[in-house]
């Protein structure tokens, strides 16, 4: 997946999705939240497997795909993040979230673990 959308629009749409997910969990794939990649957008969702909130932003969405992210690293990450574009970029299992000057990488979950309910 490789997604160039705003630190705006993404930091509210973890914290949107975030809602959903409760705070202990013998699952971790529950404190991560999915993405999925649509034409002109990203769809954030996130769930304790009783409810799912979900979200769309706006993105240009370069390449397609799934992939989750643990939701409190990265809303901090985000939040880290200069104001303006971010491109979202997946290589394999790491995420890089970049903003000139800054970017960071992380590792992601496994988006085929992730509830089918998301």
């Amino acid at each position: 997946m490789k997604a160039i959308l705003t630190k705006r629009d993404l930091l509210q749409g973890i914290r949107i999705a975030s809602h959903a997910i409760g705070g202990r969990t013998s699952l971790p794939i529950l404190r991560h939240v999915l993405l999925s990649s649509e034409e002109t957008a990203i769809r954030i969702s996130g769930t304790d497997l009783q409810t799912v909130i979900s979200t769309v932003i706006p993105a240009q969405v370069l390449t397609p795909g799934e992939v989750t992210l643990p939701a409190s690293v990265a809303a901090e990450i985000v939040g880290l993040l200069p104001d303006g574009s971010v491109t979202l970029e997946q290589d394999g299992s790491l995420i890089r979230l970049s903003s000139s000057p800054a970017g960071f990488s992380f590792e992601a979950g496994c988006h085929r673990h992730a509830p089918s309910g998301c």
